[in-house]
């Protein structure tokens, strides 16, 4: 709306919107031509030269978005096919970079993939942490979702394979090489099988966790509790039915949409 707008103004002379589209199109930037030796990482060794030096020790995200399958022919080209197969495309992984000690954070490579397995999961993570750490990057660890994909890829980082959270640097064996599942996709994955129960009142056992002997060396372990807690899910729906009408609330996001 802002170009249009400024094209419209009659005070300087730009290009239509279609040409723009087709300049855009023809940019080397694309997840195709990424799949090539020679654009490979090309992006994120660009962007490295502005980097500061607390930008460039960093984690390595990977994470998986889903796509409808198709073809399509845009700009000159037919996209939507996957790197690893002839078929179309059903997923895009994401390899992402967050620094430790700063803000920045961006997206390094996209392969756009069908059946993602184990094997080329594993020969992907390794070709871009040899090229980050090529390009002059600290690469600490991976984070990923405990998916079992992920976890028998990170799993061959081993000999023989084994899952575990400290691995050998795979360009410095002296180094350590972390392994950290996202918190995010764990509390994710704790409310799916809290919602998924078939017992009466959809009850979730769990242990009971003394946080106090795990804080304190002076604790009394013969106080712990070792009983299992019960969390029902219906004192949610009836916090939620309590709270409904009123407009200050303790659980002010819990709403009917989302426990139902």
């Amino acid at each position: 709306h802002a170009y249009r707008f400024l094209r419209g103004s009659g005070k300087c002379i730009l290009p239509s919107n279609s040409t723009i589209r087709k300049l855009d199109m023809s940019s080397s930037l694309s997840p195709v031509n990424e799949q090539n030796d020679k654009y490979f990482l090309h992006y994120v060794s660009q962007k490295f030269k502005s980097l500061s030096p607390s930008d460039i020790t960093v984690f390595l995200l990977v994470d998986e978005i889903h796509l409808k399958p198709y073809f399509d022919y845009v700009g000159g080209k037919i996209v939507g096919a996957a790197s690893n197969s002839t078929e179309a495309a059903t997923t895009a992984c994401a390899f992402m970079i967050t620094s430790i000690f700063s803000k920045f954070k961006d997206v390094v490579h996209v392969m756009p993939c069908s059946k993602m397995n184990a094997e080329v999961l594993y020969s992907m993570i390794m070709r871009i942490v040899t090229g980050l750490e090529a390009v002059g990057f600290s690469v600490m660890g991976l984070i990923t979702d405990n998916n079992a994909v992920n976890r028998k890829a990170m799993s061959k980082f081993a000999n023989p394979p084994k899952l575990t959270c400290e691995y050998c640097h795979p360009c410095d064996p002296s180094k350590p090489f972390f392994y950290i599942f996202d918190a995010v996709h764990i509390f994710k994955s704790v409310r799916n099988n809290w919602f998924n129960l078939k017992n009466v009142g959809k009850s979730m056992v769990y242990p009971a966790f003394n946080f106090g002997s795990i804080m304190s060396d002076n604790a009394d372990d013969s106080n712990v509790e070792t009983a299992p807690r019960i969390a029902p899910l219906e004192s949610l729906r009836t916090l939620q039915r309590a709270e409904s009408g009123k407009l200050v609330k303790y659980a002010y996001s819990l709403s009917e949409k989302a426990l139902n």
